[in-house]
């Protein structure tokens, strides 16, 4: 009698989900999270709370999509995966979208989420003296912004979604700015990788100026107070931010305002360099390559001085005086920004102006007097006071014929001509920078009181605040993906933004040992480009680093019974980003170990 042996194989995907988990093992985000949110007595499944949301972060960062609906189906495909990973038996109704939403609520907590965000900025800052530091992270420097998450949820007067003015879009677009239910996001992100260290939800239609010292504060409770750089826009200018970071012994660099300079204290900083009074000094900026990071060419990008001001401002009764330095700053690309929008102007201006004699159905006849003052108008809209001037003069009176209705009028019709005059030279002086006035091109004052912060140093830290910018487009586009939000609760959409903020620290994470590295050791890395495996760069984005782990699967099963297991083996590319990233090499292979069919 001859016995037929059974031949098992299973096939596990696993792609580069160790090494999400692994990093998050790293970060303890699940162990923080179970230390703050307590089981419900009626819990099920071997799994906690933690480690359901590091399964569904897992999920988030592979298929670039954050809908709670989806989730069960695809951990179900991957059911063994996960058990491998987490160690764990797993339920797909462990990521059901009941259990999920139940998850999101507990993440909207204030209290509970600003306990999560200290104690793993602490974790991830320890002092160079613990026995564990997770990445070395520097935190000087801290840079702040708000952003706007529009959703399809309807108005809550007394709640969070209010009609506000959306961030998104771009002024030259028709529809701009847009408009409808909003919720308001404020971030404060670490320099230079944008890592973020404090998250606040705000409603829609708040005005984005007293939203930056809670972040400030938040973010001292975490990391202490003193020593750090604050750097943000022309809204974090106001005189109690800066008053508040001078009474803490920290530091702020932004750009100063109208409200923070007038007009004539603006002109006579701006007059003193275009009249020679001050000496210039130049701001140049190094490019290198993307590949190599090799120095390409160093570029003259602006100009400036450095002024001292003193400023005092009253803080919980007691004066609080110092002395702020402010640098006086014209951008050449800034200037040549402005000069394209002042030629858009001055068109815009000059057709509205010749259209005003102009007759045609539906428009209104206007007067002589009536067109002067629309001219004048349209000049003040337009911003181009004192470059275009216009004069208008009647042309002739036509007497009309009232015979054939009752109701015509009896007065002449006036007619008059346009006559437009552009002032060319001050229109010329203005592109080259020749005048000094508020107006004039690519001008711009910071302020800031970091004594040891020079001139081109400030003009470089502000101009690097595409950094933040990087993030909030990560978060609300690719891959995180958070608006439109179809959530109808505001307190999910909060746990959602929560959560995704969670994700935009693994993006960043990732990617910052892996570049630092290839700096420091000045090579690069190759095959993460689809089509170009020869393609290097010094600078890989942690998409790229995750995508390279995919296809790579655990094979399984009995042949002649005899076990069989084995991984599909890891490239060089992929051995080089685990050591990057501070991985054991064999992370794959001890998965081995826990297989079984």
């Amino acid at each position: 009698m001859v016995r037929e042996s059974k031949t098992q194989i299973k096939v596990i995907r696993v792609d580069e989900a160790p090494v999400l988990f692994a990093v998050m093992d790293k970060l303890q985000i699940a162990e923080i999270l179970d230390s703050l949110m307590r089981q419900h007595g009626n819990w099920v499944g071997d799994l906690s709370a933690g480690e359901v949301i590091s399964g569904w972060l897992v999920f988030v960062l592979s298929t670039n999509d954050h809908r709670m609906n989806q989730v069960e189906e695809w951990v179900e495909r991957r059911q063994q995966m996960y058990e491998l990973c987490l160690g764990h038996k797993i339920r797909g109704l462990d990521f059901s979208d009941d259990r999920l939403g139940v998850l999101l609520d507990k993440l909207s907590g204030a209290e509970l989420w600003n306990t999560f965000e200290a104690q793993l900025n602490q974790h991830m800052m320890a002092p160079r003296t613990a026995t564990f530091r997770v990445y070395e992270l520097e935190s000087e420097q801290v840079r702040l912004d708000a952003t706007t998450i529009s959703t399809y949820a309807a108005v809550n007067e007394a709640g969070l979604l209010q009609l506000g003015h959306s961030k998104d879009g771009r002024p030259e677009d028709a529809q701009w700015p847009l408009r409808g239910p909003l919720l308001k996001i404020q971030l404060a992100l670490l320099d230079p990788l944008g890592l973020p260290l404090a998250t606040q939800v705000v409603a829609g239609n708040s005005a984005d100026d007293p939203l930056y010292l809670p972040a400030i504060r938040q973010v001292q409770a975490s990391l202490g107070v003193g020593g750090k750089t604050y750097i943000g826009d022309v809204k974090m200018a106001a005189l109690e931010t800066r008053a508040s970071l001078v009474d803490s012994q920290d530091y702020y660099l932004c750009p100063l305002g109208e409200k923070q300079l007038s007009e004539a204290e603006r002109a006579i900083l701006i007059a003193a360099a275009v009249n020679g009074k001050v000496k210039l000094t130049p701001i140049k900026r190094e490019r290198r390559s993307l590949v190599t990071n090799e120095l390409l060419k160093r570029e003259e990008i602006a100009c400036g001085y450095a002024s001292w001001a003193e400023v005092t401002a009253v803080m919980n009764g007691t004066l609080v005086r110092w002395r702020e330095r402010r640098f006086v700053v014209q951008s050449f690309a800034f200037a040549k920004a402005e000069a394209r929008q002042l030629d858009k102007r001055l068109a815009q201006a000059q057709t509205r102006l010749s259209d005003l004699p102009h007759r045609r159905q539906g428009k209104r006849r206007l007067t002589i007097e009536q067109a002067r003052a629309t001219a004048a108008q349209i000049i003040s809209d337009c911003r181009v006071e004192g470059l275009v001037s216009v004069a208008i003069h009647r042309a002739r009176l036509v007497r009309r014929d009232n015979s054939r209705s009752e109701l015509g009028s009896k007065q002449p019709r006036e007619e008059f001509t346009v006559t437009i005059m552009c002032n060319q030279h001050r229109i010329t002086a203005l592109k080259e920078r020749k005048v000094a006035v508020l107006g004039a091109m690519g001008w711009r004052v910071y302020a800031t009181n970091q004594p040891h912060l020079t001139l081109s140093q400030a003009v470089l830290a502000y101009r690097e605040q595409y950094r933040i910018e990087d993030g909030i487009s990560r978060l609300k586009g690719r891959p995180l993906g958070l608006t439109p939000m179809f959530l109808q609760t505001e307190s999910r959409m909060i746990g959602l933004i929560h959560l995704l903020t969670i994700a935009l620290r693994l993006l960043t994470i990732i990617e910052f040992p892996v570049r630092r590295q290839l700096a420091s050791k000045h090579t690069t890395l190759s095959g993460l480009y689809a089509g170009q495996k020869g393609r290097r760069t010094s600078r890989p984005s942690s998409e790229l680093l995750l995508k390279a782990f995919h296809g790579i699967d655990l094979v399984v099963g009995h042949v002649k019974e005899q076990a069989l297991s084995f991984v599909t083996p890891l490239s060089e590319t992929q051995l080089q980003v685990l050591r990057l990233l501070g991985l054991h090499p064999h992370l794959y292979d001890h998965l081995l170990s826990q297989t079984h069919l």
